[in-house]
């Protein structure tokens, strides 16, 4: 069975118009259009950045990063609230959570001097168990 991880990190693919690089190992990126378009099944951890409370969305509870879930752990010098503009996924409480989720971000500024620590997490999982990130 595989297992999913689920971080909400920086969400540009939503939210903005430019994209960092990303190396993806296996399998795909797909574009979030909505709770619909999330598999939030066999969920080991649901986590956002935030210090405004956990959100539901398809009945998975998305905890912060101040108060993870037991196994997870991480960190990141700067935490911006309502970053660019909301998406709007529709007027559903599962669409306003998710939009909220989206909406907060944390990130590191590597081109100061010093470079600013950079963003971590950690999780418990099992060595050789395939997870979805």
């Amino acid at each position: 069975m595989t297992k999913i991880l689920l971080l909400t990190l920086a969400l540009t693919a939503v939210c903005g118009t430019s994209q960092a690089a990303t190396t993806v190992n296996a399998g795909s990126i797909n574009n979030v259009t909505g709770p619909g378009s999330v598999d939030l099944t066999n969920i080991v951890y649901a986590v956002r950045f935030s210090p405004d409370g956990p959100q539901t969305v398809n009945g998975v509870t998305f905890a912060t990063d101040s108060l993870p879930p037991v196994g997870f752990s991480s960190s990141g010098p700067n935490l911006l609230g309502s970053w660019q503009t909301k998406p709007e996924f529709g007027a559903t409480a599962d669409d306003n959570a998710l939009e909220e989720i989206y909406h907060d971000i944390r990130w590191t500024n590597q081109g100061v001097f010093p470079p600013e620590p950079n963003l971590t997490a950690s999780m418990d999982v099992t060595p050789g168990q395939m997870y979805r990130l």
